[in-house]
């Protein structure tokens, strides 16, 4: 559902919408200047991703499926990117970002997703299982840089499975924890039964979704590509904690730079998102 109410004046009808459903689409948090700035330097950062040797959170990350290309993104973008970073932390996603998640947020990681022409769609999945930390809330502000009509792969939710989705244990064999995760069907066969909503989006709109609510991109049916930022804000006080299917897919950052479990994500990479990290 969408939520046209100027930024900083998101309804308590908003945020009781968000809760119930899952998600919430905000239109137009960035203005056009804002757009062209940011689209243009995910365009550069990909440029440059692509000619780095891999190492720790470096390059172009696929994921690929039998049917064809799903979709590249570039792991925790904000890192080492100034620019990507103010997007990551910009005032008005974390206004309504925090005013959703009802108290103060942190910023865990900034994906840059592109989606080429003709990559197939994205599978069902819910976000949490993939999350190493433990936290009172977690969201993900999925943010626009161009129109994504429903032929170029927007988002589709499934309202209300976040009271259903229950993550698996920690420490789950990773491989059964990554089934579960992109196969909510198998575990909780009643979902595939719900109605489902799907959100087109225009450049510089913003959709919030809960961590556990069941979710997928369709394939882009066009001759252009989509980009986006994907950004996952956590409460203030989460901590580290390890996971199997984190260290599966991390094998190069299993502990966040050094972390031991049980300590609080803080410090400059996981800066408080209010006033612009």
């Amino acid at each position: 559902m969408s939520e046209s109410t100027a930024p900083g004046m998101l309804s308590d009808q908003a945020v009781a919408r968000y809760h119930d459903q899952g998600f919430l689409h905000v239109p137009q948090l960035l203005t056009p200047a804002e757009v062209a700035e940011f689209l243009e330097e995910g365009k550069r950062h990909f440029a440059l991703e692509e000619a780095r040797t891999h190492g720790p959170n470096e390059g172009v990350r696929t994921h690929e499926l039998d049917e064809g290309l799903v979709v590249e993104w570039v792991n925790h973008a904000g890192l080492d990117n100034d620019v990507l970073r103010r997007l990551s932390c910009h005032p008005r996603i974390a206004e309504v970002a925090e005013t959703l998640a009802g108290g103060p947020l942190r910023l865990f990681k900034s994906d840059l997703y592109r989606k080429k022409a003709e990559s197939t769609l994205t599978p069902i999945h819910h976000d949490e299982v993939f999350f190493p930390f433990s936290a009172r809330s977690a969201l993900t502000a999925w943010v626009a840089l161009v129109d994504v009509p429903a032929e170029k792969g927007c988002l589709s939710f499934i309202p209300g499975s976040h009271r259903v989705v229950v993550p698996p244990s920690a420490d789950k064999d990773p491989m059964d924890a990554l089934v579960e995760a992109e196969d909510p069907f198998s575990r909780w066969p009643e979902l595939a039964y719900q109605p489902f909503v799907t959100v087109p989006v225009r450049a510089g709109d913003v959709t919030f979704h809960h961590g556990r609510i069941a979710h997928w991109a369709g394939a882009n049916r066009t001759d252009s590509t989509r980009f986006s930022l994907i950004t996952i804000y956590m409460d203030a006080a989460a901590t580290f904690q390890a996971t199997s299917i984190h260290n599966l897919l991390n094998p190069d950052d299993p502990d966040l730079g050094g972390h031991r479990p049980g300590q609080q994500l803080d410090g400059d990479r996981f800066p408080l998102i209010a006033n612009g990290g």
